[in-house]
């Protein structure tokens, strides 16, 4: 079973609390002027605003009254995230304190979760769908390689957190968990508290509360595995009840029983990419990079190039095409 550890992250939940949106469309917030709300989560409330000063759409988050903790790791992922640009990660820009209230100010994204799009894949050809799907997974692998390339980990990879542009391509958001992870100083990214959504989690992080660049491999991997075996007719969540009743091998067997049982009217390239993913050892999962590279088609323009600042350098990252 997993070991139990004190500390467990904890945040204001605004879905189980049943929070009331703390703005209203046409209400002037500081120098925004409220379009409208976009979403809502744990952690707060997404409006599109129009920045009066910068004279462009935007996108607010405001968040919840929370811990201190909580508060501090919420806009410490947000500030990690701000030297990376890149099509593939939501743009974040800056940090306010507006009437009260802790504001991250970002793009605003015009698509829609993959949670959501995934539902209307159903409706279209089996074939047609999976080529989407394989498009997107591209997507999410570019924008995760980007991060661990930077040194970061976003610890929190499921269907609400990518979201599908209107012109197709897959970004990825919601920082409030991103850490930093060396390879030479941390290799295992030990915590002594649980971050993230146990349905998603790795092994390791579920059960020894190691959080790598390979977890989010493996988060991605069960994002995927989940949204094709709903192309295919079964919409069986792999894992049931509460996290701290699970077994590990149990676990391993039932996604191990799931990888090799996936419907084979779906893609061999797709399948075994998948199955890469969800290796249990992560000294043998593929890597976001080898991702990147097993994805690639001549449709997805989407490649691993940028230049980002960080720590007063430029890197950039390997041309794919």
């Amino acid at each position: 079973h997993r070991p139990v550890r004190g500390g467990e992250t904890r945040v204001c939940d605004a879905l189980e609390l049943n929070m009331d949106p703390p703005l209203e469309a046409g209400q002037r917030f500081g120098d925004f002027m409220i379009r409208g709300l976009l979403g809502r989560g744990k952690a707060g409330f997404v409006y599109s605003a129009d920045d009066l000063l910068a004279q462009r759409r935007c996108a607010l988050k405001i968040l919840c009254r929370m811990s201190s903790h909580d508060l501090y790791r919420n806009k410490l992922g947000f500030r990690r995230m701000s030297p990376l640009r890149h099509p593939c990660l939501l743009r974040t820009d800056r940090i306010e304190m507006i009437d009260g209230h802790t504001v991250l100010l970002m793009e605003e994204i015009e698509g829609e979760t993959l949670y959501a799009s995934a539902i209307g894949l159903k409706k279209l050809p089996p074939q047609q769908a999976y080529r989407r799907l394989h498009s997107l997974l591209h997507d999410y692998a570019v924008g995760l390689a980007v991060m661990h390339f930077a040194g970061l980990v976003h610890r929190d990879l499921k269907p609400t957190n990518l979201m599908v542009r209107s012109n197709g391509h897959g970004v990825i958001v919601d920082y409030g968990l991103v850490a930093n992870c060396d390879p030479e100083f941390d290799p295992y990214g030990l915590r002594p508290y649980i971050a993230g959504t146990p349905r998603y989690f790795s092994p390791e992080a579920l059960w020894e509360q190691s959080y790598t660049p390979a977890g989010d491999v493996f988060s991605l991997g069960l994002v995927m595995l989940d949204c094709l075996t709903e192309i295919a007719g079964s919409n069986q969540w792999l894992r049931r009840g509460e996290f701290d009743d699970w077994v590990r091998d149990e676990d391993e067997r039932t996604i191990a029983d799931a990888v090799s049982g996936m419907d084979e009217s779906i893609p061999a390239q797709l399948r075994s990419v998948v199955a890469g993913m969800l290796t249990p050892d992560r000294t043998k999962r593929i890597s976001s990079a080898e991702v990147v590279d097993m994805t690639k088609t001549d449709d997805n323009p989407i490649r691993l190039v940028t230049t980002h600042h960080l720590f007063g350098r430029h890197h950039e990252l390997e041309q794919c095409d």
